[in-house]
């Protein structure tokens, strides 16, 4: 805990929400090496099973910064892994419907700061 605390404490804010490139990232630390897909488990992904997302819910750079195609592509990385994304919506001006379907859409549970 010390460490991921002194991590964060480091990390620069550059002041984007990059919801897509984030949640990519997190859906591959399962992959088998580079490229390859693990393939449909039916217990889940056995390296990760839940992702956490803390966030305005206002996506405005990356790889895509539409909601719906955040949302399909997660339902569609997430077909055959079963990896819970739980929601975490903050901010004064957070889109609580985009957040809210996020973890609907992959078995999660959303919360409100």
């Amino acid at each position: 805990r010390k460490n991921a605390l002194k991590f964060i404490d480091k990390a620069p804010v550059v002041g984007g929400t990059a919801t897509y490139d984030a949640l990519e990232s997190a859906f591959d630390l399962g992959d088998v090496g580079k490229g390859r897909k693990r393939g449909a488990d039916p217990e889940g992904d056995s390296q990760v099973d839940t992702i956490i997302l803390l966030s305005d819910g206002r996506p405005s750079v990356g790889r895509t910064i539409n909601p719906g195609a955040i949302r399909a592509a997660v339902r569609e990385w997430n077909r055959a892994r079963r990896i819970a994304v739980h929601t975490v919506a903050f901010g004064k001006d957070a889109d609580h419907d985009f957040m809210r379907g996020l973890a609907e859409d992959a078995g999660g549970t959303f919360v409100s700061k």
